[in-house]
Protein backbone atom coordinates (compact mmCIF):
# COMPACT_ATOMS: atom_id res chain seq x y z
CA UNK A 1 0.00 0.00 0.00
CA UNK A 2 1.47 3.26 -0.68
CA UNK A 3 2.19 5.66 1.90
CA UNK A 4 -0.16 8.53 0.74
CA UNK A 5 -3.02 5.87 1.21
CA UNK A 6 -1.73 4.37 4.13
CA UNK A 7 -2.00 7.34 5.83
CA UNK A 8 -5.33 8.19 4.79
CA UNK A 9 -6.26 4.45 6.11
CA UNK A 10 -4.65 5.14 9.60
CA UNK A 11 -5.54 9.01 10.74
CA UNK A 12 -9.48 7.30 11.12
CA UNK A 13 -8.00 4.46 13.07
CA UNK A 14 -6.28 6.56 15.55
CA UNK A 15 -9.25 8.62 15.57
CA UNK A 16 -11.36 5.84 16.50
CA UNK A 17 -9.33 4.55 19.29
CA UNK A 18 -8.24 7.89 20.80
CA UNK A 19 -12.58 8.24 21.36
CA UNK A 20 -12.75 4.53 22.65
CA UNK A 21 -9.83 4.32 25.38
CA UNK A 22 -12.20 7.13 27.43
CA UNK A 23 -15.63 5.50 28.21
CA UNK A 24 -18.66 6.67 30.42
CA UNK A 25 -18.12 10.39 30.88
CA UNK A 26 -19.98 11.12 33.97
CA UNK A 27 -20.77 14.26 35.41
CA UNK A 28 -19.26 15.39 38.78
CA UNK A 29 -22.20 17.40 40.29
CA UNK A 30 -22.52 18.59 43.65
CA UNK A 31 -19.58 21.44 43.79
CA UNK A 32 -19.49 24.00 45.78
CA UNK A 33 -17.19 27.44 45.31
CA UNK A 34 -15.64 29.95 47.43
CA UNK A 35 -13.71 33.30 46.32
CA UNK A 36 -10.02 33.71 48.02
CA UNK A 37 -7.23 35.27 47.31
CA UNK A 38 -4.07 35.09 46.34
CA UNK A 39 -1.67 31.99 48.18
CA UNK A 40 -4.94 30.47 49.87
CA UNK A 41 -4.77 27.10 48.32
CA UNK A 42 -5.56 25.75 51.93
CA UNK A 43 -9.01 27.46 51.46
CA UNK A 44 -9.90 23.76 49.56
CA UNK A 45 -9.39 21.64 53.07
CA UNK A 46 -12.12 23.33 55.02
CA UNK A 47 -15.39 22.02 55.13
CA UNK A 48 -18.38 23.66 53.34
CA UNK A 49 -20.83 22.96 55.13
CA UNK A 50 -19.49 24.43 57.82
CA UNK A 51 -17.14 27.14 56.85
CA UNK A 52 -18.19 30.45 55.81
CA UNK A 53 -19.00 31.43 52.31
CA UNK A 54 -19.23 28.29 49.88
CA UNK A 55 -22.18 28.36 47.67
CA UNK A 56 -23.43 25.68 45.22
CA UNK A 57 -21.64 25.59 41.82
CA UNK A 58 -23.73 24.00 38.77
CA UNK A 59 -22.53 22.86 36.14
CA UNK A 60 -22.81 25.44 33.22
CA UNK A 61 -22.07 28.06 35.98
CA UNK A 62 -19.11 30.92 35.28
CA UNK A 63 -16.57 32.24 36.88
CA UNK A 64 -14.27 35.14 35.97
CA UNK A 65 -12.62 37.95 37.05
CA UNK A 66 -9.37 39.87 36.82
CA UNK A 67 -6.75 37.95 38.98
CA UNK A 68 -9.04 36.51 40.64
CA UNK A 69 -9.17 32.89 42.60
CA UNK A 70 -11.62 30.68 43.63
CA UNK A 71 -11.76 27.25 45.13
CA UNK A 72 -13.91 24.53 44.54
CA UNK A 73 -14.64 21.46 46.88
CA UNK A 74 -16.79 17.96 45.85
CA UNK A 75 -17.36 14.62 46.34
CA UNK A 76 -16.65 12.33 44.10
CA UNK A 77 -18.29 8.71 43.46
CA UNK A 78 -16.90 5.92 41.45
CA UNK A 79 -19.98 5.36 38.53
CA UNK A 80 -21.85 2.14 38.62
CA UNK A 81 -19.78 -0.39 36.03
CA UNK A 82 -16.31 0.79 36.57
CA UNK A 83 -15.24 -1.59 39.37
CA UNK A 84 -11.61 -2.57 38.65
CA UNK A 85 -11.13 -0.06 35.95
CA UNK A 86 -8.98 2.70 35.73
CA UNK A 87 -10.76 5.70 36.97
CA UNK A 88 -9.50 9.63 35.92
CA UNK A 89 -11.03 12.73 36.63
CA UNK A 90 -11.27 15.27 33.50
CA UNK A 91 -10.91 19.08 34.15
CA UNK A 92 -11.70 21.53 31.48
CA UNK A 93 -12.94 25.21 30.79
CA UNK A 94 -13.01 25.44 26.98
CA UNK A 95 -10.05 27.48 26.88
CA UNK A 96 -8.00 26.19 23.79
CA UNK A 97 -5.09 28.82 23.12
CA UNK A 98 -1.56 28.08 24.99
CA UNK A 99 -0.45 31.72 24.46
CA UNK A 100 -3.10 33.46 26.58
CA UNK A 101 -1.50 33.72 30.09
CA UNK A 102 -5.43 34.26 31.38
CA UNK A 103 -6.41 31.05 30.91
CA UNK A 104 -7.45 29.49 34.02
CA UNK A 105 -4.86 27.54 35.98
CA UNK A 106 -5.44 24.78 38.77
CA UNK A 107 -3.78 23.19 41.71
CA UNK A 108 -5.32 19.63 42.17
CA UNK A 109 -5.79 18.04 45.11
CA UNK A 110 -7.48 14.63 46.15
CA UNK A 111 -8.24 14.03 49.71
CA UNK A 112 -6.81 16.37 50.76
CA UNK A 113 -3.16 16.25 49.64
CA UNK A 114 -1.90 18.23 46.32
CA UNK A 115 -1.94 15.43 43.41
CA UNK A 116 -1.23 18.02 40.13
CA UNK A 117 -1.35 21.32 38.03
CA UNK A 118 -4.26 21.52 35.33
CA UNK A 119 -4.03 23.80 32.46
CA UNK A 120 -5.23 24.45 29.09
CA UNK A 121 -2.58 21.39 28.45
CA UNK A 122 -3.05 19.23 31.24
CA UNK A 123 -6.84 18.68 31.68
CA UNK A 124 -6.72 14.94 33.11
CA UNK A 125 -5.29 13.19 36.19
CA UNK A 126 -5.80 9.57 37.36
CA UNK A 127 -8.40 8.69 40.30
CA UNK A 128 -7.37 5.09 41.07
CA UNK A 129 -5.96 2.22 38.57
CA UNK A 130 -8.43 -0.35 39.94
CA UNK A 131 -11.87 1.92 41.05
CA UNK A 132 -13.92 0.11 43.79
CA UNK A 133 -17.83 -0.32 43.48
CA UNK A 134 -19.21 3.06 44.71
CA UNK A 135 -15.00 4.62 46.05
CA UNK A 136 -15.46 7.82 46.70
CA UNK A 137 -12.99 10.82 47.07
CA UNK A 138 -12.92 14.28 48.03
CA UNK A 139 -11.93 16.83 45.38
CA UNK A 140 -10.47 20.21 45.74
CA UNK A 141 -9.35 22.67 43.07
CA UNK A 142 -7.52 25.84 43.91
CA UNK A 143 -8.72 27.88 41.02
CA UNK A 144 -7.07 31.60 39.19
CA UNK A 145 -8.22 33.45 36.02
CA UNK A 146 -8.18 36.64 34.28
CA UNK A 147 -10.89 37.40 32.27
CA UNK A 148 -12.46 40.47 32.27
CA UNK A 149 -16.34 38.81 32.51
CA UNK A 150 -17.27 35.64 34.05
CA UNK A 151 -16.54 33.59 30.97
CA UNK A 152 -14.79 30.86 32.35
CA UNK A 153 -17.37 27.62 32.77
CA UNK A 154 -15.57 24.60 34.37
CA UNK A 155 -16.47 21.21 33.55
CA UNK A 156 -15.24 18.32 35.93
CA UNK A 157 -16.60 14.62 34.76
CA UNK A 158 -14.97 11.12 35.38
CA UNK A 159 -14.13 8.73 32.82
CA UNK A 160 -12.78 4.76 32.40
CA UNK A 161 -9.30 4.86 30.74
CA UNK A 162 -9.13 1.97 28.71
CA UNK A 163 -5.13 1.10 29.26
CA UNK A 164 -4.78 -1.47 26.54
CA UNK A 165 -6.81 0.74 23.93
CA UNK A 166 -4.68 3.93 24.94
CA UNK A 167 -1.54 1.93 24.82
CA UNK A 168 -2.41 0.87 21.25
CA UNK A 169 -3.17 4.51 20.24
CA UNK A 170 0.31 5.78 20.96
CA UNK A 171 1.96 2.54 19.24
CA UNK A 172 0.13 3.15 16.48
CA UNK A 173 0.45 6.80 16.62
CA UNK A 174 4.16 7.33 16.95
CA UNK A 175 4.64 5.60 13.62
CA UNK A 176 2.18 6.85 11.59
CA UNK A 177 3.75 10.93 12.49
CA UNK A 178 6.91 9.56 11.38
CA UNK A 179 5.63 8.09 8.11
CA UNK A 180 3.47 11.27 7.60
CA UNK A 181 7.17 13.20 7.35
CA UNK A 182 8.58 10.82 5.23
CA UNK A 183 8.93 10.91 1.23
CA UNK A 184 6.97 7.93 -0.65
CA UNK A 185 10.25 6.10 -1.61
CA UNK A 186 12.01 6.94 1.47
CA UNK A 187 13.78 2.95 2.66
CA UNK A 188 12.59 3.65 6.21
CA UNK A 189 8.60 4.81 5.27
CA UNK A 190 8.21 1.24 3.52
CA UNK A 191 9.61 -0.55 6.06
CA UNK A 192 7.59 1.65 8.82
CA UNK A 193 4.50 1.22 6.34
CA UNK A 194 4.70 -2.31 5.80
CA UNK A 195 4.43 -3.10 10.12
CA UNK A 196 1.32 -0.09 10.36
CA UNK A 197 -0.16 -1.30 7.53
CA UNK A 198 -0.12 -5.43 9.35
CA UNK A 199 -1.06 -3.55 12.81
CA UNK A 200 -3.98 -2.04 11.05
CA UNK A 201 -5.12 -5.18 9.47
CA UNK A 202 -5.21 -7.40 12.92
CA UNK A 203 -7.93 -5.04 14.80
CA UNK A 204 -11.30 -5.07 14.45
CA UNK A 205 -13.51 -2.37 14.99
CA UNK A 206 -16.42 -3.78 13.89
CA UNK A 207 -18.07 -4.42 17.59
CA UNK A 208 -15.83 -2.02 20.19
CA UNK A 209 -15.68 -3.32 23.26
CA UNK A 210 -16.28 -7.13 22.52
CA UNK A 211 -14.30 -10.07 23.22
CA UNK A 212 -13.03 -10.20 19.57
CA UNK A 213 -12.16 -6.53 19.93
CA UNK A 214 -10.43 -6.77 22.85
CA UNK A 215 -8.53 -9.93 21.19
CA UNK A 216 -7.61 -7.85 18.03
CA UNK A 217 -6.05 -5.29 20.30
CA UNK A 218 -3.88 -7.58 22.51
CA UNK A 219 -2.22 -9.26 18.87
CA UNK A 220 -1.39 -6.08 17.28
CA UNK A 221 0.07 -4.52 20.56
CA UNK A 222 1.95 -7.81 20.95
CA UNK A 223 3.06 -7.83 17.46
CA UNK A 224 3.97 -3.76 17.30
CA UNK A 225 6.02 -4.74 20.42
CA UNK A 226 8.16 -7.57 19.04
CA UNK A 227 8.20 -7.19 15.61
CA UNK A 228 8.29 -3.84 15.33
CA UNK A 229 9.98 -2.16 18.20
CA UNK A 230 12.06 -4.55 19.29
CA UNK A 231 13.05 -5.76 16.11
CA UNK A 232 12.84 -3.29 13.18
CA UNK A 233 13.83 0.14 15.18
CA UNK A 234 17.30 -0.56 16.02
CA UNK A 235 19.78 1.96 16.63
CA UNK A 236 19.84 5.03 14.33
CA UNK A 237 23.19 6.65 14.02
CA UNK A 238 21.64 10.14 14.97
CA UNK A 239 20.48 10.40 18.58
CA UNK A 240 17.95 13.06 19.74
CA UNK A 241 18.63 13.24 23.80
CA UNK A 242 15.11 14.56 24.98
CA UNK A 243 14.96 16.21 28.50
CA UNK A 244 11.77 17.20 30.67
CA UNK A 245 11.37 21.07 30.83
CA UNK A 246 9.36 23.97 31.38
CA UNK A 247 10.91 27.54 31.18
CA UNK A 248 9.31 29.79 33.87
CA UNK A 249 9.44 33.68 33.82
CA UNK A 250 9.89 35.11 36.97
CA UNK A 251 8.44 38.59 35.66
CA UNK A 252 6.91 38.61 32.39
CA UNK A 253 2.75 38.88 31.56
CA UNK A 254 1.98 37.91 35.38
CA UNK A 255 2.48 38.95 39.28
CA UNK A 256 5.48 37.59 41.53
CA UNK A 257 2.66 36.29 43.43
CA UNK A 258 1.10 34.32 40.00
CA UNK A 259 4.97 33.25 39.45
CA UNK A 260 4.98 31.58 42.67
CA UNK A 261 1.89 29.81 42.02
CA UNK A 262 2.84 28.47 38.58
CA UNK A 263 5.78 27.46 40.31
CA UNK A 264 3.97 25.19 42.25
CA UNK A 265 1.54 24.18 39.73
CA UNK A 266 4.28 23.10 36.71
CA UNK A 267 7.06 21.05 39.65
CA UNK A 268 3.56 19.03 41.35
CA UNK A 269 2.96 17.88 37.47
CA UNK A 270 6.46 17.33 37.28
CA UNK A 271 5.92 15.02 40.41
CA UNK A 272 2.68 13.68 39.48
CA UNK A 273 4.44 12.40 35.92
CA UNK A 274 7.52 10.94 37.64
CA UNK A 275 4.99 8.35 39.76
CA UNK A 276 3.18 7.22 36.62
CA UNK A 277 6.67 7.14 34.63
CA UNK A 278 9.33 6.22 35.84
CA UNK A 279 12.14 6.86 33.42
CA UNK A 280 10.80 10.77 32.80
CA UNK A 281 13.90 13.09 33.21
CA UNK A 282 13.17 16.53 33.90
CA UNK A 283 15.76 19.53 34.56
CA UNK A 284 14.80 22.99 35.72
CA UNK A 285 16.71 25.87 36.35
CA UNK A 286 16.60 29.38 38.65
CA UNK A 287 17.06 28.35 42.50
CA UNK A 288 14.37 31.38 43.07
CA UNK A 289 11.57 29.47 42.00
CA UNK A 290 12.81 26.17 44.07
CA UNK A 291 12.93 28.54 46.77
CA UNK A 292 9.26 29.89 46.08
CA UNK A 293 7.90 26.29 47.11
CA UNK A 294 10.82 25.60 49.59
CA UNK A 295 8.60 27.98 51.35
CA UNK A 296 5.33 27.87 50.51
CA UNK A 297 4.69 23.95 49.37
CA UNK A 298 7.26 22.28 52.12
CA UNK A 299 5.95 19.09 51.09
CA UNK A 300 6.17 19.11 47.19
CA UNK A 301 9.68 20.79 47.97
CA UNK A 302 10.55 17.18 49.88
CA UNK A 303 9.27 14.98 47.22
CA UNK A 304 11.53 17.39 44.62
CA UNK A 305 14.42 16.73 46.44
CA UNK A 306 13.84 13.08 46.73
CA UNK A 307 13.67 13.02 42.84
CA UNK A 308 17.46 15.07 42.58
CA UNK A 309 18.46 12.58 44.80
CA UNK A 310 17.62 9.50 42.76
CA UNK A 311 18.37 11.25 39.60
CA UNK A 312 15.12 11.84 37.95
CA UNK A 313 15.11 15.92 38.81
CA UNK A 314 18.06 17.62 37.35
CA UNK A 315 18.45 21.13 39.07
CA UNK A 316 20.99 22.94 36.65
CA UNK A 317 21.27 26.32 35.75
CA UNK A 318 23.89 27.86 37.89
CA UNK A 319 22.53 31.62 38.73
CA UNK A 320 20.09 32.32 41.14
CA UNK A 321 17.28 33.30 38.47
CA UNK A 322 17.91 33.24 34.12
CA UNK A 323 19.66 36.59 34.36
CA UNK A 324 19.53 39.90 32.13
CA UNK A 325 23.41 39.76 31.34
CA UNK A 326 23.62 43.22 29.50
CA UNK A 327 22.77 45.85 31.87
CA UNK A 328 24.05 43.75 35.54
CA UNK A 329 27.46 44.58 36.42
CA UNK A 330 30.55 42.22 36.75
CA UNK A 331 29.96 42.19 40.53
CA UNK A 332 25.77 41.50 40.26
CA UNK A 333 26.66 38.58 37.61
CA UNK A 334 29.00 36.76 40.23
CA UNK A 335 26.91 37.04 42.73
CA UNK A 336 24.23 35.42 40.84
CA UNK A 337 26.37 32.55 40.29
CA UNK A 338 27.06 32.77 44.37
CA UNK A 339 23.85 33.04 45.20
CA UNK A 340 22.59 29.73 43.24
CA UNK A 341 25.15 27.36 43.87
CA UNK A 342 25.42 27.89 47.70
CA UNK A 343 21.56 26.96 47.35
CA UNK A 344 21.52 23.93 45.03
CA UNK A 345 24.38 22.81 47.21
CA UNK A 346 23.04 22.99 50.23
CA UNK A 347 19.49 22.02 49.62
CA UNK A 348 20.97 19.35 47.21
CA UNK A 349 23.71 18.23 47.34
CA UNK A 350 24.89 19.21 43.66
CA UNK A 351 26.31 22.33 42.09
CA UNK A 352 25.22 23.07 38.72
CA UNK A 353 27.65 23.02 35.78
CA UNK A 354 25.50 24.91 32.80
CA UNK A 355 24.83 28.33 32.38
CA UNK A 356 21.32 27.50 31.44
CA UNK A 357 19.81 30.98 29.78
CA UNK A 358 17.35 29.95 27.45
CA UNK A 359 15.41 33.25 27.30
CA UNK A 360 18.10 36.13 27.98
CA UNK A 361 18.76 38.85 25.25
CA UNK A 362 22.42 39.23 25.07
CA UNK A 363 25.30 38.35 26.84
CA UNK A 364 28.02 39.68 28.37
CA UNK A 365 31.53 39.26 26.61
CA UNK A 366 32.64 38.77 30.30
CA UNK A 367 30.44 35.71 30.87
CA UNK A 368 33.09 32.97 30.03
CA UNK A 369 35.64 34.70 32.49
CA UNK A 370 32.92 34.56 35.27
CA UNK A 371 31.91 31.11 34.59
CA UNK A 372 35.05 29.42 34.90
CA UNK A 373 35.87 30.54 37.94
CA UNK A 374 32.95 29.70 39.34
CA UNK A 375 32.72 26.62 38.47
CA UNK A 376 30.51 26.40 35.23
CA UNK A 377 31.46 24.32 32.45
CA UNK A 378 29.09 25.25 29.98
CA UNK A 379 26.72 27.56 28.52
CA UNK A 380 22.72 27.01 26.61
CA UNK A 381 20.71 29.50 25.38
CA UNK A 382 17.62 29.69 22.68
CA UNK A 383 18.18 33.58 21.72
CA UNK A 384 20.79 32.71 19.05
CA UNK A 385 17.96 31.12 16.97
CA UNK A 386 16.62 33.87 16.93
CA UNK A 387 18.13 36.14 14.96
CA UNK A 388 16.59 36.57 11.24
CA UNK A 389 18.83 38.89 9.95
CA UNK A 390 22.51 37.22 9.84
CA UNK A 391 21.95 33.85 11.12
CA UNK A 392 24.08 32.10 13.71
CA UNK A 393 26.30 29.51 11.59
CA UNK A 394 26.86 27.46 14.43
CA UNK A 395 24.90 25.82 17.57
CA UNK A 396 28.45 23.30 18.99
CA UNK A 397 31.35 26.22 19.13
CA UNK A 398 33.93 27.47 22.05
CA UNK A 399 32.45 31.27 23.02
CA UNK A 400 35.87 33.15 23.92
CA UNK A 401 35.16 35.49 26.27
CA UNK A 402 37.18 39.21 26.61
CA UNK A 403 39.68 37.64 28.16
CA UNK A 404 40.34 34.78 26.20
CA UNK A 405 38.43 32.45 28.76
CA UNK A 406 36.80 30.18 26.75
CA UNK A 407 33.74 27.59 27.52
CA UNK A 408 31.91 25.31 25.67
CA UNK A 409 28.11 26.67 23.86
CA UNK A 410 25.31 25.17 22.96
CA UNK A 411 22.41 26.54 21.21
CA UNK A 412 19.13 24.88 21.24
CA UNK A 413 16.14 25.16 19.17
CA UNK A 414 14.43 23.03 16.88
CA UNK A 415 12.09 23.44 14.09
CA UNK A 416 9.14 21.47 12.58
CA UNK A 417 10.34 18.82 10.15
CA UNK A 418 10.70 19.69 6.26
CA UNK A 419 11.37 17.89 3.68
CA UNK A 420 10.99 20.07 0.67
CA UNK A 421 14.25 20.58 -0.78
CA UNK A 422 14.20 24.18 -0.72
CA UNK A 423 13.62 24.99 2.53
CA UNK A 424 14.63 27.47 4.73
CA UNK A 425 17.76 26.00 7.05
CA UNK A 426 17.19 28.94 9.53
CA UNK A 427 15.97 27.75 12.65
CA UNK A 428 12.60 28.54 14.44
CA UNK A 429 11.06 29.87 17.20
CA UNK A 430 10.18 26.60 18.47
CA UNK A 431 12.65 26.28 21.56
CA UNK A 432 13.15 24.99 24.52
CA UNK A 433 10.54 26.83 26.23
CA UNK A 434 7.70 25.08 24.19
CA UNK A 435 8.81 21.97 22.51
CA UNK A 436 6.67 19.07 21.88
CA UNK A 437 8.10 15.98 21.63
CA UNK A 438 6.80 14.47 18.61
CA UNK A 439 8.31 12.98 15.39
CA UNK A 440 8.07 16.35 13.47
CA UNK A 441 9.88 18.41 16.34
CA UNK A 442 12.43 15.85 16.52
CA UNK A 443 13.09 15.59 13.47
CA UNK A 444 13.44 18.50 13.09
CA UNK A 445 15.98 19.13 15.73
CA UNK A 446 18.35 17.13 14.16
CA UNK A 447 17.26 18.86 10.24
CA UNK A 448 18.22 22.34 11.68
CA UNK A 449 21.35 21.01 13.41
CA UNK A 450 24.19 22.83 12.00
CA UNK A 451 27.31 21.18 12.78
CA UNK A 452 26.51 17.86 11.70
CA UNK A 453 30.21 17.28 10.94
CA UNK A 454 31.08 17.51 15.23
CA UNK A 455 28.09 15.05 16.64
CA UNK A 456 25.71 13.27 16.03
CA UNK A 457 23.79 13.83 19.16
CA UNK A 458 21.58 16.59 19.83
CA UNK A 459 19.45 17.95 22.40
CA UNK A 460 15.81 18.55 22.57
CA UNK A 461 14.12 20.16 25.43
CA UNK A 462 10.12 19.39 25.68
CA UNK A 463 7.54 20.82 27.76
CA UNK A 464 5.04 23.82 27.57
CA UNK A 465 6.71 26.66 29.21
CA UNK A 466 6.75 30.32 29.09
CA UNK A 467 4.05 30.30 31.67
CA UNK A 468 5.19 26.89 32.98
CA UNK A 469 2.71 23.51 32.77
CA UNK A 470 5.88 21.45 31.58
CA UNK A 471 5.59 18.26 29.70
CA UNK A 472 2.22 16.26 29.86
CA UNK A 473 1.37 12.47 29.98
CA UNK A 474 1.21 12.68 26.16
CA UNK A 475 4.53 13.70 25.35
Amino acid sequence: MQNTELRRRARPVLDALRTLALQGRTPVLGLRKKSCPYHSWDTVQEDPATAPGWTPFAPGDAIGGVEAHYCFRGGITAPAGCAGRHLVCLVSTGATDIWNNNNPQFLAYLNGALLCGLDVNHTEFDLTSAAAEGQTWQLGLYTYCNTPAQDVFLKVETAVRDDEITDLYYDLKAPYEVLVQLDEGDTNAIGIGRYLEKALDMLDLRDPYSVAFYASVAAARRYMKEDFYESFCQRQPVTVDCVGHTHIDVAWLWTLAQTREKAIRSFATVNYLMDRYPEYKFLSSQPQLYDFVRKDCPALFEKIRARVADGHWEPEGGMWLESDCNMASGESLIRQFLHGQEFFGREFGKQGHILWLPDAFGFSGALPQIMAQCGMDWFMTTKMAWNDTNCMPHDLTRWRGIDGTEVLAYFISTKDYDKRPDHNPKPSFNTTYNGLLNPRQVMGCWQRFQDKELTQDVLQCYGYGDGGGGVTAEM
